[in-house]
């Protein structure tokens, strides 16, 4: 996150991209914060938002002070869909969890990046081309993530009946929308040893 600068030039009100460029994130995530309550912001009359520049450089302090309390969890994702991977990267991160999300857009290149370093959580893309048991066996295989470590984003149930059949066993399986909450549950305890035996239930099946 970029630190800001002060200047008797600079406008008392910001746009959610004039934000996003002074932090150094997307308007998406500035747009996160606002709902979220964690940003004040207020909306023109003609629906745009806007944020006074003190709070915003009053924000980004008090961002800067959390990050060093945060947790820090790596994940993979294995997806074609950009709607997926930009869904986590905006949402995933809370105000206690920094979640470092990493793409692979077919499963070689999810086994060479986890040859690069090793995930604290796997999401898997059930309707990304060449996803098969063999893939996931090969994950357990390893050893390198277990569930409920490792999770799936489903396209259909006969989607996932006829690819993945009983492979799924003790995986967590995600419909769309995808339960924030739940994956940030999940990476929390992905990377804390004193919640691994957390009992995770997704509220939506």
């Amino acid at each position: 996150m970029k630190n800001l600068s002060t200047s008797t030039h600079e406008p008392k009100t910001l746009s959610t991209f004039q934000a996003a460029l002074r932090l150094g994130v997307s308007v998406g995530t500035i747009q996160n914060w606002v709902e979220r309550g964690s940003l004040k912001a207020w909306k023109t009359p003609g629906g745009h938002r806007r944020i006074i520049a003190e709070d915003l450089e009053n924000f980004a302090a008090l961002k800067r002070h959390d990050k060093s309390q945060q947790q820090n969890c790596r994940c993979l994702v294995l997806t074609q869909d950009p709607n997926i991977s930009e869904e986590l990267a905006n949402q995933l991160t809370s105000d206690t969890l920094s979640v470092e999300i990493h793409i692979a857009d077919d499963p070689l290149a999810l086994l060479l990046m986890i040859g690069k370093f090793t995930p604290d959580m796997v999401i898997l893309d059930s309707e990304t081309r060449g996803l098969s048991s063999d893939v996931i066996e090969t994950l357990r295989a390893q050893q390198i993530v277990t569930a409920p470590d490792l999770c799936v984003v489903k396209a259909s149930d006969s989607e996932l009946n006829v690819r993945l059949n009983t492979h799924l066993k003790g995986i967590p399986i995600l419909s769309r929308p995808l339960d924030m909450h739940f994956l940030r549950c999940l990476a929390t305890r992905a990377i804390d040893p004193d919640r691994k035996q957390w009992t995770l239930t997704s509220r939506r099946n």
